[in-house]
């Protein structure tokens, strides 16, 4: 293994370590594009591109405005390097996105915009299990393709940064069922206290409502618990006396 493998493995090895350390999306695009620049030598600028729960893609990690620029024009013309690797699951890369006949009108904005001097590009998604949750978009501002042991190290690096946002949107999700059910609770609890019925019928009365009215069941318990909040200065607690009720107190219920 040469000095310059040696490295690529050790830097590598290095962002996996503080990958799995992060608590959040934002840590995790930061050390994203920090180490993507150091995985693949000339592409000196790289932005993380993540998909919500809509389908929808959206740069929540640049490691300059030019990245950033140029992961926004791709998704805004849909068309680059960056739109092709999301679409097909699959690694894209031009020597010179300028003067690639695959995507005229991001090669043409690309000329007019001299704020984002952008030659070559390799584009990897971030897939686990099947699923594409975002892509790696990495750019230099010479032409010419790396070799290719660095498109594997950049898919390697895009690899661990998969499996580390699917950790993080898991947890996300976990945590916000569990908020869900605080405060649908604490909702069925005002029911309970200030309409004097059964926590059945409380229950029943939130999804009736839901339904009526085309709105969450979870959006209605967020409005009745600010609503107790501003009125009484605190929602009511399993234990607490009952509040009295207001003839303005659930005026969506009434």
């Amino acid at each position: 293994m040469s000095d310059l493998d040696l490295a690529l493995v050790t830097a590598l090895v290095h962002a996996a370590r503080r990958l799995a350390a992060t608590r959040s999306l934002e840590e995790a695009g930061e050390e994203v594009v920090r180490a993507a620049t150091s995985a693949v030598p000339g592409f000196v600028s790289a932005a993380l591109v993540v998909g919500d729960a809509d389908g929808a893609s959206a740069v929540v990690a640049a490691s300059d405005e030019t990245a950033r620029a140029l992961a926004t024009y791709q998704l805004h013309l849909e068309q680059g390097p960056l739109a092709l690797a999301l679409d097909q699951a699959r690694t894209v890369q031009t020597a010179d996105t300028r003067r690639d006949p695959r995507w005229p009108r991001l090669a043409r904005s690309l000329v007019v915009r001299a704020t984002a001097p952008v030659a070559a590009q390799l584009c990897t998604p971030l897939v686990v299990g099947g699923r594409v949750l975002g892509a790696l978009d990495l750019s230099a501002p010479v032409t010419g393709l790396p070799a290719e042991p660095w498109v594997r190290a950049a898919e390697l690096h895009a690899t661990q940064a998969a499996m580390v946002l699917e950790r993080l949107q898991v947890e996300a999700q976990l945590a916000s069922a569990v908020d869900s059910r605080t405060v649908i609770g604490q909702a069925v609890g005002l029911l309970m206290e200030r309409l004097r019925v059964g926590r059945d019928e409380a229950v029943e009365l939130l999804k009736q409502h839901s339904s009526i009215s085309n709105t969450r069941v979870r959006t209605l318990a967020d409005e009745l618990v600010a609503e107790a909040d501003e009125l009484y200065g605190a929602s009511p607690r399993a234990g607490d006396a009952a509040v009295p009720a207001s003839p303005s107190a659930l005026p969506r219920l009434r």
